[in-house]
Formats: structure tokens, C-alpha cells, sequence
């Protein structure tokens, strides 16, 4: 009796749970009526194994009573095992498969219906023994089937479940977790998206061993769609910028309604910097706060972690991550999709000098990928046979850049030779892209196997442009976004979407005879006042900018894009020019000082490695713009000129 009251208290929070967690409702006896039994509750849907003991609440229940589960597929029947005034217990019969069952009570004659409830049955895991050295043990399955060949580890030591779907780990357990990495055609079996269960926190000291099973769903992924986004800042200023307003109307509106609408199995992917270090106290909003944000988003999230996703009050930065690995788990991981091999990587290394418990340090950081995280990625690299599979790294810093004058791909880790350590590690692979964020612009570069796409950033410019403008875009004239991966098989194709923006426009075209017409001497003197100007132009950025010359933004460019533009139809040279663009500047630049507000360096319109420029014969005369991408889709405008420049222009 003492087992069963003691599973009816467990039972009881894990139905209240249940009620509280799930959109399916408790079901209850329709009449307390003239029945057997009363008020009688459970939970549904309801994970359970053969033979294991259930417990239901009500009054009424008496010895000799049966529970009869029925189905569409057949009958089931199991007697109570131990009755109370509050609840009785039964056992889940052997045989039964996943689905809804009719719950009935038979006592004698007599019978009452109970419930229809949603069982779904796995294996058993309470036979897993104990091995010498391991501190944390468990198994991988899904439904009845062990899942054998999963890789499961602590970031440190990895284990590979065996036949049973078992596995041992020898953890220290420093980093407060284990985790799977996902095989290929199979989800965590999970209702929260914003953190799905493909990882576990550790609860018992280091000497202990611990269990924590994981459920996986099997999935059809050989064909898929990733959604790519880096940079959501969100700090809870609903006076000064609106962010979580504009987030919710704009990227989520947006991006919710495109992933249900897919036939296919779709994921979020987030390149870091969910929030604001910034204001993680002043306006009580981290990263607890943001998983409240995401509830309900309709796939599974998979994130890696920025350098605003660290605790300010905390120095070094394994400290100031443990926020991080609370409230969204491992700092690095990998996950198979279809025949896709997705790994996340932390590249910040936080520093934060100064910082202590109440007060802000100074928030610096390093961008490389450490020592330990290397070797858990060569490891994790070696077990690919086939190093012709897609393999897509996600990060938040970019490895890379191309925002010099000569547009050269240049290593961007920081120490220098960072950048080649983790490159080393895909020596061999074919098919290597690199998914980063962080910078708030758009460039993609490439080096040898290794692909890499710098994603321009959800917030823009920091939440400010829309704010000021109605216009979000970002520092290189990118409309506030992001990226879209789709996979068929190993092929994969990917585009970047503007929020609120049809997903052919890929380009916008200025006259620059208007836009140097919109450079006044008081607009010059205004923008003169941020401060990567003062040696360049003060202010007058376009100077030397001729008559008649057209530039043109594609802010996904790379080197397998095709730029065509015809005049009368007469085609015109067009040359790659290191610019500024006159959007973010009317946007953002010119608007921030006119509404009084400081100039912030980090948020200057910047020049950039995918403006071009034509000339055209004459102020009046009308261009045909056609812009080809890698995989052949024409995006095409015909410029009627003079096009007039404003903040609200196409």
C-alpha cells in the first residue's frame, strides 16, 4: 500500500503537470450521477510502459474492480491492483499499442465508463544496470524499438547506445547535462519546441550514477526546410524601440505561418544573440524570458549561443554561459536531418572583466572555438563514413569576412590562427557550409570546401530602423530577415527573406542623381556626427559618385551570381563597388540624430562587398535589372528613372 500512495502523490503532480503543459484536456467522467466511481481524472496523453503501475484519481474505486482499455484495434483488461478512497492503482496489460483508449470500469454486472485517453507506449527503462565507472546511464528508444548507434555525450566523453539501446558514460559531469546526437530520420520526442529533448539536466552529484532516457519519434526527413536566423536582441524596451512587439508581428507572424504550411518536416535554426546582456536586469528579460517568447512555435528550435547570451554579472566563461545551459542546454551539439549533418558550435568566449554579482562587467569577448570543443568535433566528425555527406556548422561569429575594399575572404577569429584550427577539422569533407551571425549583414565567402553564409540579422539594426523609419534594415542595406535552407536528399538549395517581403525580392536599385540630392549641406553636417565618418567623406558619402550612376544591393550575392543590366537594350558594364547603402543611412543614420539620439558606432551604415554600379547614358532613361542566383532563379526589375529616394522606396 505504501508503494501505491507514494506513486499516487507522483502521480498526482504529474497530472497537475500534465494539465498545466499540454493543450489535450484532463479528461473527467461526464456525471458523477449514480456512478461507480467519482470525480475520477487522468491525464492524456500519457507515455507508459508494459507492466508499469497506473494510478487514477477518483472515489469510488473497490476490490475486485477491473479497467478495461478499448481501442479499434482490440480489448484490453487489467484488475486493480491497490484502491483508496482517492485513487486506485492498475497495471498498463502487455500487448497494447500507441493510440486512444476508452478507459471502463467493470465491477461485476456493472460497468462506467471513464475516460478516452491517449496512450503511448514505450519501452521499459527501469532495467538498465549499473557499470562500474559510469556516472550516468540510460537508454534511446522510440515506442517499443530500442534505437542502437546513437551517439550520447556529456561535451566531454561520448558513448554509442548498444543493441538495447543502452549507454554508459564515465562523466565528471562539469558541464551539467547530457545529450543525443539526433540520428538521421528521427525527432526528440518532445512537446516543448523551444528546448526539445534531445538533452537532459544533470541532477546528482559527480560519484552518482544517474539515469535519463531519451525518446526519439521516427520522422520522414529525406526531404527538409531550415529556417535560419541570427540576431533577435530582444531586451523588453517596448518604449524605446517596441522590440518584442516588432518581433512578434514581423519574424514570428511570419515565419509561423510558413513552417506549418510546409509538407515537409521544418526547423528553426538561431544563430545566437536571442537577447541583450545589456538589460537582462534592468528590464528582466534573459533567456528564461525568452523561451516564454517562443512557447508555441510550430517546429523544433535548435540554438548555439551568442556573445549577448552571457550573464553579465558573472566573469570567465563557463560561469557566465551556466544561464545559457539552464534554460537551452548544450552549448554544442550535432543532430542529423535526412542525410544533412547539422552541428552547433559556441565560438565566444566570454571575458566579461569586472563583472560580479550586481554589477555589469565590461562584456568583452574573444570569437574562436575552444580546445575542448575541438576534439569533441573531430570526434564528433569521425564517426561520418562518407565525408561527401553535407555537413552545416552553426555559430554565432562569422569565421570569415569580405568587407574590405578588395572583397578578400579573410579570417576573422580572434587570436589570429584560430580560424585555421577549426578549418583543419574538415580536411577531407567535401560539402562544408558554415551558418553564422553576429555581424547584422549579409556576405558569403568561400574557401576551398568550406562555405560560409554571414546571415544578416532579425532585429536589423538592433530593433532602431523600424523603430524610426517603419523601415527595418540592416547596416549593409539588407531588409531585416532570414534565411531559408531546403534539402532534398544531399542536395541543398537556400535563399534570403526580407520580413514582410516576397521571397524574389533579392535586390534594390537607387538613382543615385536623387539619392546625392537628398545630401544637403545640413544632412552632410548631421551624418558627419557618426564617427566612422570622420575620415570617410564627413558625412558627404557619395561625393564621388558620377551622374547618372545607378547602384544595385543584392545582399545574398556570391560568386555563383550573375548581374545583367540593359539600357534601350544595350547591355551595361556593371563593376563591384565598396559602398555604403543610402537606405540604412536614410533609415537609421540620418534618423537617429534628428530624433536626438546618439550615434553608436557598432550601428553606422557600413560599406559592404555587394553593391555594384552601372552608368547609365542619361538621367531620364529606364534600366532592366536581372539578377540570377547559383541555382538559376531570375529576379528582375525594370528601373523607371528618375526613381525617387525615400524611406519607404521598393
Amino acid at each position: 500500500m505504501k508503494r501505491c500512495y507514494k506513486i499516487a502523490l507522483c502521480c498526482l503532480f504529474v497530472l497537475l503537470g500534465a494539465v498545466a503543459c499540454t493543450d489535450d484536456p484532463v479528461q473527467e467522467a461526464l456525471s458523477d450521477d449514480g456512478r461507480l466511481v467519482t470525480g475520477f481524472w487522468i491525464a492524456s496523453p500519457l507515455p507508459v510502459h508494459a507492466g508499469q503501475t497506473l494510478t487514477m484519481l477518483g472515489t469510488g474505486f473497490a476490490e475486485g474492480d477491473v479497467v478495461r482499455f478499448e481501442s479499434g484495434t482490440g480489448s484490453f483488461e487489467s484488475p486493480l491492483a491497490q484502491v483508496s478512497e482517492s485513487f486506485a492503482c492498475t497495471t498498463v496489460p502487455a500487448g497494447m499499442a500507441s493510440g486512444g483508449y476508452d478507459l471502463t470500469l467493470v465491477r461485476g454486472a456493472a460497468s462506467q465508463r471513464l475516460a478516452r485517453v491517449n496512450l503511448r507506449i514505450t519501452l521499459d527503462p527501469t532495467r538498465i544496470p549499473d557499470r562500474e565507472g559510469a556516472t550516468i546511464k540510460g537508454v534511446v528508444y522510440c515506442g517499443l524499438e530500442p534505437v542502437a548507434g546513437v551517439r550520447v555525450s556529456d561535451g566531454f566523453e561520448t558513448a554509442v547506445t548498444d543493441a538495447d539501446g543502452y549507454y554508459w558514460l564515465a562523466s565528471d559531469k562539469r558541464q551539467g547535462y547530457v545529450f543525443v546526437s539526433l540520428p538521421s530520420g528521427y525527432e526528440a520526442e518532445s512537446t516543448d519546441t523551444t528546448a526539445p529533448a534531445f538533452w537532459a539536466p544533470l541532477a546528482e552529484a559527480a560519484d552518482v550514477c544517474e539515469q535519463h532516457d531519451f525518446e526519439l519519434r521516427r520522422v520522414d526527413q529525406s526531404r527538409h526546410v531550415m529556417i535560419v536566423a541570427a540576431d533577435l536582441h530582444l531586451a523588453n524596451r517596448p518604449t524605446a524601440t517596441g522590440d518584442l512587439r516588432q518581433f512578434a508581428e514581423g519574424f514570428i507572424a511570419e515565419t509561423t505561418a510558413f513552417a506549418s504550411a510546409q509538407s515537409v518536416p521544418t526547423y528553426l535554426m538561431v544563430l545566437g544573440d536571442m537577447t541583450w546582456d545589456e538589460f537582462w536586469y534592468s528590464n528582466l528579460y534573459s533567456l528564461s524570458n525568452y523561451r516564454t517568447t517562443m512557447q508555441g512555435y510550430p517546429v523544433p528550435i535548435y540554438h548555439t549561443m551568442g556573445n549577448h547570451d552571457n550573464d553579465p554579472y558573472f566573469a570567465g566563461d563557463f560561469a557566465a554561459e551556466a544561464a545559457y545551459r539552464k534554460a537551452l542546454g548544450p552549448t554544442y551539439y550535432s543532430f542529423d536531418v535526412g542525410e544533412v549533418h547539422y552541428v552547433m558550435l559556441d565560438n565566444t568566449v566570454y571575458i566579461n572583466t569586472g563583472g560580479t554579482e550586481g554589477s555589469m562587467g565590461k562584456r568583452n569577448y574573444h570569437s574562436y572555438v575552444t580546445d575542448q570543443q575541438l576534439a569533441w568535433l573531430r570526434d564528433d566528425l569521425a564517426a561520418l563514413r562518407d565525408k561527401s555527406q553535407p555537413v552545416v556548422v552553426g555559430m554565432h561569429c562569422p569565421a570569415m569576412n569580405n568587407y574590405n575594399a578588395a572583397f578578400e575572404n579573410r579570417e576573422s577569429f580572434n587570436p589570429a590562427g584560430k580560424t585555421q584550427e577549426l578549418f583543419d577539422c574538415f580536411k577531407g569533407f567535401s560539402d562544408v557550409h558554415f551558418l553564422t551571425g553576429h555581424t547584422h549583414y549579409n556576405a558569403n565567402m568561400e574557401r576551398g570546401a568550406i562555405f560560409e553564409h554571414n546571415v544578416a540579422a532579425v532585429c536589423e539594426t538592433w530593433w532602431w530602423a523600424g523603430k524610426l523609419s517603419g523601415v527595418g534594415v540592416c547596416k549593409d542595406g539588407s531588409p531585416a530577415g532570414y534565411a531559408v535552407y531546403e534539402a532534398d536528399g544531399r542536395e541543398l538549395n537556400w535563399y534570403y527573406k526580407g520580413v514582410g517581403q516576397d521571397r524574389d525580392k533579392q535586390f534594390r536599385t537607387y538613382d543615385m542623381n536623387k539619392v546625392r540630392e537628398f545630401y544637403t549641406p545640413a544632412v552632410i553636417e548631421i551624418l558627419s556626427q557618426w564617427p566612422r565618418r570622420a575620415d570617410d567623406g564627413a558625412g558627404d558619402d557619395y561625393f564621388d559618385v558620377a551622374d547618372n550612376t545607378v547602384f544595385i544591393n543584392v545582399w545574398n550575392w556570391d560568386s555563383q551570381w550573375t548581374l545583367r543590366v540593359t539600357e534601350n537594350g544595350r547591355e551595361l558594364p556593371v563593376e563591384r563597388v565598396w559602398h555604403r547603402d543610402p537606405l540604412h543611412t536614410i533609415c537609421l543614420d540620418y534618423a537617429r540624430i534628428l530624433n536626438g539620439l546618439d550615434p553608436v558606432n557598432d550601428w553606422e551604415s557600413l560599406r559592404h562587398s555587394h553593391m555594384f554600379r552601372v552608368v547609365a547614358s542619361s538621367p531620364r532613361t529606364s534600366l532592366h535589372v536581372e539578377a540570377t542566383d547559383r541555382f538559376g532563379r531570375r529576379y528582375e526589375e525594370t528601373m523607371r528613372r528618375p526613381k525617387e529616394f525615400t524611406a519607404d522606396m521598393n
